[in-house]
């Protein structure tokens, strides 16, 4: 077992929920990417979580830090497990030992280029894509290379909770659906 590498996570178990500013707090005092509280309801468990800066709709890595935490910490004996989000039920099948998510899928569809975007990236690309996240979708590798972010208008883009992701259109469009959350 790797210990202090990956993607850390903090899980906080709660008997009912505190306040969003005090889940904030909280959250900016751990200084994680990720801090997820959960709070049991009979066969399901409430899950939310939280940045240093704003609650999230969705979080791969700090559900699996819940399910373990529930599975091999808190003695959570149920093999599945389905937890209640604000993206609809999440499951965790566990077998022995290995953790299987089941989350849910975000389609991108195409969408105009912001202006700030345009100002913020030296290469348009071929096509942008939106679900959550943008994604950039460049034909040639050498124009991912060549990218170079004005970090001016960058900055001023309103992702929400969403990122920008570089996409190169060689590679199958399956792995693209893959990689959006």
């Amino acid at each position: 077992m790797l210990i202090f590498s990956g993607n850390p996570a903090c899980v906080v178990p709660l008997q009912k929920w505190l306040p969003d500013t005090l889940l904030l707090k909280i959250a900016r005092e751990n200084t994680v990417a990720e801090t997820a509280f959960f709070v049991e309801a009979g066969e399901k468990i409430h899950l939310r979580w939280f940045t240093p800066e704003t609650e999230m709709d969705l979080s791969d890595h700090a559900t699996l830090a819940t399910a373990h935490a529930l599975h091999s910490i808190l003695d959570y004996h149920q093999k599945n497990l389905v937890f209640t989000t604000k993206s609809g039920d999440l499951e965790v099948f566990i077998k022995n030992d290995r953790y299987n998510l089941k989350f849910p899928s975000r389609k991108p569809l195409p969408t105009p280029l912001p202006e700030l975007m345009e100002k913020a990236i030296n290469i348009k690309p071929a096509e942008l894509l939106k679900a959550r996240d943008f994604v950039l979708v460049y034909p040639l590798k050498e124009d991912i290379r060549n990218i170079e972010i004005n970090r001016l208008y960058f900055d001023q883009l309103d992702l929400g909770t969403g990122r920008v992701i570089l996409f190169p259109d060689f590679l199958p469009r399956e792995l693209l659906f893959l990689k959006i959350r």
